[in-house]
Order: C-alpha cells, then sequence, then structure tokens
C-alpha cells in the first residue's frame, strides 16, 4: 500500500469473529470511504472533463473539478443552514467567473489593513480575428469550400507527409499531383481523400471507357485547423452522372452554425497550367 499520509503502523479492527490487524491507512479509508463515494458521484452528476486527446488538458479539469467540489463541501459546512445544491452553486461560479471585475485597493502602510474597494464592472474587449486568420471557435465562422478539377495522382511519399496520408491508390505522385500537395502546403491545407483507409475499388475517381484503367485523380482538401471535421471519404459509384469520373463524397460533421456560404474561397484561383 502507498500513502502519503499513513506509515506502515497496524491496527485491530473488530471483526465478527474477533479482532484482526489491519493496515492503519486501509482502517481510515474503510472508515472513511462512504466520503470518497459521495465526492465521485457529485463529480460523476456534473463533470467538467471533457473528450480530448490531450492527457494534460483532461487532468487540469478534473483537478478543477475537484477543487470546486471541495469549495462547496467548505460552503456548506461554514453555511449549514444554506440549501444551495451543488448545480445552483456551479452556475453561481460559473457566472461569477464570466464577469470581468477589477477591484481596486487603498494605498496603506506596513501596519495598516489593506480595504478592497468597490467592484467596477470592466467592459470586454471586442474579439476580432486579424486578416486571414480564424479564432478556432467554428459557431463564428464558415466553411469555404475550394473545387477544382485538379486531374492529380497524389502518392503515398513520406516526403510529402503531413499534408497527404497513407491510403492514397497511387505510391507515386504525378506532376500534377506535386502541384497540388505544393498548393495545399502553401495554403496550409490536408488532402483528406488520401487519410482514410477502403477498397481499392472505392478509390477510383476515373476509370478509361475499355475499363481496365482507374486512377485517383480528384481530391478534397481541407484547411488543417478543420481537418477532423471530414470523417470519410470515398467515391460513390452509383451515380450515373453521364461521366468518365466518380462521385467524391465527404462525410462532414458541422458543429457550428448551419449557415453556408458559396462565396468564392480565399485561397486564390488555382490554374490549371500552374499545376501542370
Amino acid at each position: 500500500m502507498v500513502s502519503t499520509i499513513h506509515n506502515s503502523s497496524m491496527v485491530d479492527v473488530q471483526r465478527r469473529h474477533g479482532q484482526v490487524k489491519k493496515p492503519l491507512c486501509i482502517s481510515e479509508y474503510n472508515m472513511f470511504m462512504k466520503g470518497v463515494d459521495r465526492a465521485d458521484q457529485f463529480l460523476a452528476y456534473y463533470s467538467l472533463p471533457r473528450k480530448t486527446v490531450k492527457w494534460t488538458k483532461k487532468v487540469a479539469l478534473w483537478l478543477i473539478n475537484c477543487a470546486i467540489f471541495n469549495s462547496f463541501t467548505v460552503f456548506k459546512k461554514v453555511n449549514r443552514n444554506s440549501t444551495l445544491k451543488y448545480k445552483a452553486f456551479l452556475l453561481k461560479l460559473a457566472k461569477a467567473w464570466a464577469t470581468d471585475v477589477t477591484v481596486a485597493a487603498v494605498p496603506a502602510s506596513d501596519t495598516d489593513v489593506v480595504q478592497p474597494g468597490p467592484s467596477v464592472r470592466t467592459r470586454r474587449r471586442l474579439q476580432v480575428d486579424t486578416p486571414g486568420q480564424l479564432s478556432g471557435d467554428m459557431r463564428k465562422h464558415i466553411y469555404e469550400n475550394v473545387v477544382r478539377r485538379f486531374n492529380a495522382k497524389v502518392g503515398r511519399e513520406d516526403l510529402f507527409k503531413p499534408t497527404i496520408g497513407n491510403e492514397s491508390l497511387h505510391e507515386i505522385s504525378n506532376d500534377n499531383g506535386v502541384g497540388v500537395i505544393d498548393f495545399a502546403t502553401s495554403k496550409n491545407l490536408t488532402v483528406k481523400s488520401t487519410k482514410f483507409p477502403h477498397r481499392i475499388i472505392h478509390k477510383f475517381t476515373w476509370t478509361s471507357s475499355g475499363g481496365k484503367i482507374h486512377n485517383q485523380i480528384d481530391h478534397i482538401l481541407i484547411d488543417r485547423r478543420w481537418h477532423s471535421s471530414i470523417l470519410d471519404v470515398p467515391s460513390f459509384r452509383a451515380a450515373d452522372c453521364d461521366t468518365d469520373h466518380y462521385l467524391v463524397v465527404a462525410k462532414v460533421r458541422e458543429t457550428g452554425s448551419e449557415q453556408t456560404n458559396n462565396t468564392q474561397s480565399s485561397y486564390g484561383e488555382v490554374q490549371s497550367q500552374e499545376i501542370k
């Protein structure tokens, strides 16, 4: 057993068939385990941690959650007649944190007690994104699509990662593919159509008239900051579009505003001669 407050001493514990010896840490845990279970119960009801791949963020949120519950416990001990519930306590705490308040202190000597002055509400600074930069809040921004006919074979070269993935149909990029990769790298984009594993038949985006040659030359690119919004990119073979190309379908997870914008992308015009 590992403990930061107990030593290795043993204590006598009365059981049904007589006294037995147990470590002190086990005895005190069994004595106060009701409080531990109650704390876990409260933390599970209104939990602050959210699903994230960063363990440091999860640990920090868990520690904040424990600190809030400890403060609620102290509040209930000090104010025994209070009927404030834990949920209402969390709401009041959140409102207090969301309010910007500055406290002016009266200058005093070393022997005087500093008395806080009146609270003064300060005006929140307007959150404005700099030109060409997104703040990270999807609710304030909308998608801008870059749709062009690239006709590019994007390979699986390690040199071009992480702009491309390991699931492309081709191993080596052609000239147009290198042009697409250069364009994506310069605009901080990623080629999401090369990121998802599929059967080979679901990677074809173009088939020759004889049906013997298959290529993956149509791709979907997205800004790296929002690359997790695209969940899958397969080719759709069932649509009859009177063309030798297959539709490329993207499954998108949009958690922000439902507003759409069909204006021209700010990434600029991609000329076919530049790709070639």
